[in-house]
């Protein structure tokens, strides 16, 4: 109101109240005058991933409230990735990927100070696929019988294993495709 924005936070026990100024520091353009209760935790982590100059909030129907920035990039400013089809390939249940994940991702390193210990190594053998992951301290490995022969030997990040895992449900069968990129 009156040209400014008043921003209140309070969880019963601590309260806190900033008032945005048009001004040097911001940008603030307030077309019409208005409240509404937003949940800080999920404010604050929008506004975070945002990252961005300007940010725009909208309240609709004294409800619904849309955040949006101008931080968008050109599609084709996009890299482009291949995906075609390797000739390595071998299927894994849910079950198998998440038990392996499980039993192997603890261990790798969490630091990028030597790369190849941030993954889990994928190694087969014939029809037997061995699962490791270490930190240079500590070992752990997982055996898994495949359905068909396979000879490869790669490296798997385990972040972006247990991304995976999260986002499948336990009667998926996952493809797996290895390759030399």
């Amino acid at each position: 109101k009156d040209g400014s924005m008043i921003l209140t936070g309070s969880d019963s026990n601590i309260s806190i109240r900033t008032v945005i100024v048009p001004g040097e520091l911001n940008n603030l353009d307030i077309e019409e005058e208005g409240s509404i209760i937003i949940d800080s935790k999920y404010l604050l982590e929008i506004v975070r991933k945002l990252d961005c100059k300007n940010i725009e909030i909208e309240v609709i129907d004294y409800s619904l409230v849309r955040i949006s920035s101008d931080n968008g990039i050109r599609s084709n400013e996009y890299p482009d990735i291949d995906f075609t089809q390797p000739n390595h390939h071998f299927v894994l249940k849910a079950t198998d990927l998440k038990s392996i994940v499980s039993q192997t991702a603890f261990a790798c390193s969490d630091k990028d100070q030597r790369p190849v210990l941030t993954g889990v190594n994928f190694n087969s053998q014939g029809n037997m696929l061995y699962c490791s992951g270490t930190d240079s301290y500590r070992l752990a490995r997982k055996t898994i019988e495949l359905n068909s022969s396979q000879d490869f030997n790669i490296t798997i990040p385990s972040k972006s294993l247990t991304e995976v895992v999260r986002s499948v449900s336990d009667d998926d069968t996952i493809d797996i495709y290895a390759d030399s990129k």
